[in-house]
């Protein structure tokens, strides 16, 4: 995987596998149905009373908003090369990046590993590579009369998991005269926009209000979701065109905002909206409280520490706090973007982990409340995305979120996917300030989170701060 620091050869890797438990499952070895990994292939022949699918040549053009299968995206001519082709901005071996490197192409198989068994005994749902409530987010399966072509369900989650059904466009953008606004107004999904992709994602990374990773699921050993847009982009890897390979200014512009800051600004909000769409979801249709909802170590932690002494900062000791790590490291941008917000936003936070836990608040009322700090954040979105972002803002930006207390382990890892990104673009506009040990106090951080059970709050804290002092004492 490329290392977000030209210089260090720091895997990115090694932070989204070892942080992010979800990634480091989707990585695991699994007994499943053997799969392509060579050069792509033509698909077999059909019998030929059956009609071609649609996208390959004579097929009859198919009702728009319809699923066709990968097969059509693999010819070499077409996404299916194994290597880049120089010839547009289109690398063409998209296709080919996905099979071999992506992990969402491995999504189905992880049901099939050991672990996945257990969990799914454990919420007695069958097998784990059968239950809707496991394939939901591991693999593409819409409803039967939605599929035009030939979907594997071994695919995982595959191209039109994220761009959208296909039948409606994939004829017409190969086609001279066809823009893509044309694909869109097709069906495409327009992951060029940042928003969109941050949107797309979330709805899987974060969840929805159909799909959810609940307590019970924790508590059958599911990984906690934990995510954030840029640094995922780079580990994906990104099977797209760089900036730099557009010679129109505006493509290369949409380019670069769909990485870095913007994309890491962006993500932070929209996950953030999505966490209150499913509060306020699950408010509304279940008994409260959810589990899921509060920082894990308010209730799992050890008994030896005799957390009872532990000063709680601004509330009453003894009761669960909601999970708000992305509005902790979001705050600080916000006091720039919107102060005069800051203080409004902070009390509706608090509300919404008293409406998560008392019997007091109407289920009405906390749906009510997480819907409108929702929208309230979504009316600061444009201001947070004007930002700019010189050296010195990034810099000073980085040294405050390193410098914040770390109150559980989902805050602390959002701080150090936020400190990984100003890191990394901090460094791609400067190269020499690589030579300052930045990188290697981002993997002491790295190591020191590589578990949940041995998050250690005093140490982290310690060596986020020993980031923050190096970033104020750069060149």
């Amino acid at each position: 995987m490329r290392s977000r620091f030209p210089r260090s050869n720091r895997p990115i890797a090694a932070l989204t596998a070892a942080v992010v438990p979800l990634l480091a499952l989707l990585t695991a070895a699994a007994p499943a149905p053997a799969r392509q990994t060579a050069e792509p292939q033509a698909p077999p022949s059909r019998p030929a009373e059956t009609p071609p699918p649609p996208g390959t040549p004579g097929a009859a053009p198919a009702e728009p908003g319809r699923y066709i299968g990968v097969a059509t995206c693999a010819s070499a001519t077409c996404h299916g090369s194994t290597v880049p082709l120089d010839v547009n901005p289109v690398l063409q071996n998209e296709y080919y990046t996905w099979l071999q490197q992506d992990r969402h192409a491995r999504a189905y198989e992880v049901l099939f590993d050991e672990r996945s068994k257990i969990i799914a005994h454990h919420l007695r749902v069958g097998a784990p590579e059968k239950a809707q409530v496991c394939l939901d987010c591991h693999a593409l399966t819409p409803p039967a009369g939605a599929v035009a072509g030939r979907l594997e369900i071994e695919d995982g989650v595959s191209c039109e998991s994220c761009h959208g059904p296909a039948s409606g466009w994939v004829e017409g953008h190969r086609s001279e005269g066809w823009s893509r606004s044309d694909s869109v107004a097709a069906g495409l999904t327009d992951l060029r926009d940042p928003a969109v992709r941050a949107e797309a994602c979330v709805s899987c990374h974060v969840g929805d209000s159909d799909r959810q990773v609940d307590h019970a699921m924790l508590a059958a050993g599911h990984p906690v979701l934990l995510f954030e847009l840029d640094n995922y982009t780079e580990a994906m890897p990104p099977h797209w065109a760089p900036a730099g390979a557009y010679d129109d200014p505006h493509r290369a512009r949409e380019a670069a905002a769909g990485r870095g800051v913007h994309a890491w600004v962006l993500g932070l909000v929209r996950g953030l909206e999505q966490r209150l769409e499913i509060f306020a979801h699950r408010a509304s249709t279940g008994p409260r409280p959810e589990p899921a909802e509060f920082r894990c170590d308010d209730c799992h932690h050890s008994l030896a520490e005799e957390r009872w002494r532990t000063l709680h900062r601004g509330r009453v000791g003894g009761l669960p706090v909601w999970n708000d790590a992305r509005w902790r490291v979001l705050r600080p941008l916000v006091l720039e973007a919107a102060p005069e917000r800051v203080d409004a936003l902070n009390l509706q936070i608090g509300a919404i982990s008293a409406g998560a836990w008392s019997s007091e608040v109407a289920a009405a009322d906390a749906a009510a409340w997480a819907e409108d700090l929702a929208a309230d954040i979504a009316d600061v979105e444009p201001a947070l995305v004007a930002l700019s972002w010189d050296d010195r803002q990034i810099r000073r930006r980085l040294a405050y979120i390193a410098d914040e207390d770390q109150f559980d382990y989902d805050g602390a890892v959002q701080t150090l996917f936020a400190v990984n990104t100003l890191t990394a673009e901090l460094i791609a506009r400067r190269p020499e300030l690589a030579r300052y040990g930045l990188p290697e106090a981002i993997d002491e951080v790295d190591r020191a989170l590589q578990t949940r059970s041995g998050f250690d709050r005093a140490r982290v804290e310690a060596l986020l701060g020993g980031v923050a002092n190096q970033v104020r004492s750069l060149p």
